[in-house]
């Protein structure tokens, strides 16, 4: 179990063998044998001698900014379960179970563009045609990334063009099924070139922050990623476990454009390109966080998308530990 404190106020301390947290509501005792992790927001105070019972049980503590994003980290001396962590995440960027986890990754991310532009073309039956060819060219491409095999370093150039074959196809069929005032000649970056690859640029951003706190909170180390090439400072393994979820934000992007919530009044000229307004910002945040917050069912339980994204890279983080791959429960105070 994961321990979230984070109620402004509360006290983390040891106390006969067993962690107690006071907060201003109540008081709860926790044998150190049921916890795994503990997260420890602003304004919480801990003992010494919590800390040192963490480290006895070998309990990582995480520390949060009042932001929620992680900022430092306290583990036992020794080799911990951080550290096993690093190390199976080393070993396993080497293994054909690495490749098999890229090419899961890389293909539901593939998959999960197909879905989109399946379901717009349901809106616009009369694109069908037109879009008859890419479609299909799409599918053998998801078919193809399914095939390979080997490890990451084997079949990573294979994996990058299959991603970019299909990449281009997706916003090929995608830039003629947003609404007019919305098309767009491909992707752009830093700057966006137009309104859709601005909106679609900061959503990508916000996510990825998401993915970057869910990696730490896992006790998955954030640089040492499988199909992103390791760099100093760059969070590569964050890049990896993005892929599939990218398609998060692609659809709340397309269905502000669609509803006409975005507006081009939104934007401003930057040099080279545009960037999102104020008020752009303050959209696509909040609809992209009611998206991320609504719960749904996946892997056989409810919970919210963001919930499901922690869950499932604390499932990845006991693989590598050659645990029982059941999603950790964060306990929260």
């Amino acid at each position: 179990m994961q321990l979230l404190i984070a109620t402004y106020g509360s006290y983390l301390h040891e106390k006969g063998g067993l962690f107690e947290i006071k907060t201003p509501e109540r008081k709860v005792d926790l044998s150190p044998a049921k916890v795994t992790s503990i997260v420890i927001g602003s304004a919480v105070t801990l003992s010494s001698g919590a800390i040192r019972l963490a480290v006895e049980h070998n309990i990582d503590i995480l520390f949060l900014d009042k932001f929620g994003d992680p900022f430092a980290r306290a583990w036992h001396c020794g080799f911990g379960s951080t550290a096993a962590i690093r190390r199976r995440q080393m070993v396993w960027a080497e293994s054909a179970a690495g490749g098999v986890w890229i090419v899961e990754q890389i293909a539901a991310k593939v998959e999960g563009q197909g879905t989109l532009l399946e379901e717009l073309l349901k809106r616009r039956p009369g694109e069908r045609e037109n879009q008859r060819a890419r479609i299909d060219t799409f599918v053998r491409l998801g078919t193809q990334l399914r095939q390979l095999q080997g490890a990451p370093t084997d079949i990573r150039s294979d994996v990058f063009s299959l991603e970019a074959q299909a990449g281009k196809l997706y916003f090929e069929a995608l830039a003629d099924l947003v609404p007019p005032l919305w098309r767009f000649d491909g992707r752009s970056r830093r700057p966006a070139k137009d309104g859709f690859n601005a909106f679609l640029n900061y959503a990508y951003g916000v996510l990825y922050g998401l993915m970057d706190k869910a990696t730490v909170l896992a006790g998955l180390d954030p640089h040492l990623g499988l199909l992103h090439a390791d760099n100093y400072g760059r969070p590569s393994l964050v890049f990896d476990v993005i892929e599939p979820y990218r398609i998060w934000a692609d659809r709340v992007v397309v269905g502000l454009l669609a509803s006409r919530r975005a507006q081009k009044e939104m934007l401003r000229d930057v040099p080279g390109g545009v960037a999102l307004e104020k008020a752009g910002k303050a959209i696509l945040v909040e609809a992209l966080n009611g998206y991320l917050d609504e719960v749904v069912r996946l892997d056989g339980k409810q919970r919210s998308r963001r919930h499901h994204v922690q869950l499932r890279l604390h499932a990845l983080a006991n693989k590598l530990l050659d645990r029982p791959e059941s999603c950790e429960e964060v306990q929260e105070l």
